[in-house]
């Protein structure tokens, strides 16, 4: 690091911020003259509407004039996005970016289930204990025996990975 200039490490630093799909894939890419600003004025006039200020004529054809302009600028920047080709390193950013959200959600619907796993496994025992005369299920008995057995299985599991947090 103490090799490197400051314009380097800056870079290097500029990588490593987050970044949104916008600034990803979109910002460099859209070439609409001050958009940022064309969208405040969109906005101000939107204001003026919502909050029953004076809107005259004028404004309205302002506005609408704004307005097409920049449907068509952004009609054609939605075109040059859809022939877009993305770099392999575009797409492997994405796919790990998913992935992530992937395991988060995975480890969130785990913890989740785990409480309704756990009385239905416990649901299950107790109705094992229970005398029946005949049970008539779809399945046959040896399969419904391995469910039962993976019920069990799976709410001890749970109850281990508990002890282990």
């Amino acid at each position: 690091m103490n090799e490197k200039s400051k314009d380097e490490v800056l870079k290097i630093l500029e990588k490593c911020r987050a970044k949104n799909t916008w600034d990803r894939f979109f910002e460099c890419k859209i070439e609409i003259d001050n958009l940022q600003n064309k969208l405040q004025e969109v906005r101000d006039y939107r204001n003026y509407v919502a909050h029953s200020k004076n809107f005259h004529k004028d404004n309205y054809e302002k506005f609408n004039t704004l307005l097409n302009k920049l449907i068509k600028q952004i009609g054609k920047a939605i075109s040059d996005i859809e022939t877009r080709t993305f770099s392999e390193s575009n797409i492997s950013d994405s796919i790990v970016v998913f992935a992530e959200a992937m395991r988060l959600y995975s480890n969130k619907f785990s913890i989740e289930m785990a409480p309704i796993v756990r009385q239905i496994s416990k649901m299950t025992k107790e109705m094992s204990k229970m005398p029946m005369r005949e049970i008539k299920f779809n399945i046959p008995q040896k399969e419904l025996s391995n469910l039962l057995q993976s019920q069990v299985t799976t709410l001890n599991n749970l109850d281990n990975n508990d002890e282990d947090e």
